[in-house]
């Protein structure tokens, strides 16, 4: 049996900008022939928006890893985020088990969600069957990366023209927003934070720094002060200073200089 290592997701979704325009690429995806792709830097939300939506339009989730980056790899993952989990042992054997397997799903026009995180991950020639499946079984395609190219630095002469004449298939990119502070009282709401003090703190935090950092923070401060306790400032200065290890961090609680 072959095991898919999954991600963490955060258990608290709050609706900041980064899933608005999430759920606005993967409507487009449904409603287009081409692929919506999704670019931001590390800690913008993405990953936690695409798992959540993924549900919500009863898509099918994978986010790429060393398991997954290869051909095989990626076939095999796909087919798990699909709940099958019965291939044959050689890559030709996962190829045709996943393509009826897609088929299988579309009926009545609807055409099945699939969702891949971290696509920058993937082996080039595994991008490249990737769209060819997407085009042979006409899926609603949403990637998600961190790099706005699809060409990988290293890849061949040969691979790099393939690669971009893919990339010009690429219907849609949206670029992740940065949290607002609005969306940081939304998010210390959602984890029981209290006093003026303590929001001003994390609306200088969650906007000098990202949302993953935002919540790391959180997440420390309520293992701190326990399951049931409000979270106030105190909470959230030990937790900082605990995941960051020097005192200069504390400065990013305050507001700062234009």
């Amino acid at each position: 049996m072959t095991f898919i290592l999954q991600p963490y997701i955060n258990p608290i979704f709050i609706e900041i900008g980064a899933v608005k325009r999430t759920r606005g690429a993967i409507q487009y995806a449904l409603e287009s022939e081409y692929p919506a792709y999704i670019i931001s830097d590390p800690g913008y939300g993405k990953s936690t928006a695409l798992h959540y939506l993924s549900q919500a339009e009863n898509g099918a989730f994978l986010q790429i890893s060393d398991q997954t980056k290869s051909v095989s790899g990626l076939y095999r993952g796909l087919l798990k985020a699909l709940d099958c989990y019965s291939w044959g042992p050689y890559e030709r054997d996962q190829y045709e088990r996943l393509v009826s397997t897609l088929k299988s799903r579309s009926f009545d026009g609807s055409r099945p969600l699939i969702i891949i995180d971290e696509f920058q991950a993937l082996e080039d020639r595994a991008k490249r069957e990737l769209l060819k499946i997407q085009e042979d079984c006409r899926l609603a395609l949403v990637l998600g990366g961190n790099a706005e190219r699809i060409t990988s630095s290293n890849s061949g002469k040969k691979d790099a023209l393939a690669l971009k004449q893919i990339e010009s298939r690429i219907g849609m990119r949206v670029f992740l927003p940065a949290l607002t502070r609005p969306e940081c009282v939304d998010i210390g709401a959602a984890y029981g934070l209290e006093g003026m003090d303590a929001y001003e703190a994390v609306e200088n935090l969650g906007t000098q720094t990202n949302v993953r950092t935002l919540c790391m923070v959180f997440q420390q401060a309520r293992k701190m002060a326990g399951p049931t306790a409000a979270l106030r400032l105190n909470h959230i200065r030990t937790a900082l200073l605990a995941l960051n290890g020097k005192t200069t961090a504390l400065k990013l609680l305050e507001h700062a200089e234009d």
